[in-house]
């Protein structure tokens, strides 16, 4: 099975959610994932 996200990516979305967790933060966003087929606005 193919992975969803490449080290680098995995690695700063686990960091992201250690920070979000222990402080009031925004993080600036590592991947975007979307359906091409799905209604959005």
């Amino acid at each position: 099975m193919a992975s969803l996200f490449y080290g680098d990516e995995w690695s700063q979305l686990l960091e992201n959610g250690e920070l979000a967790n222990r402080e009031t933060t925004d993080p600036v966003p590592v991947v975007k994932l979307f359906t091409p087929h799905a209604d959005g606005a």
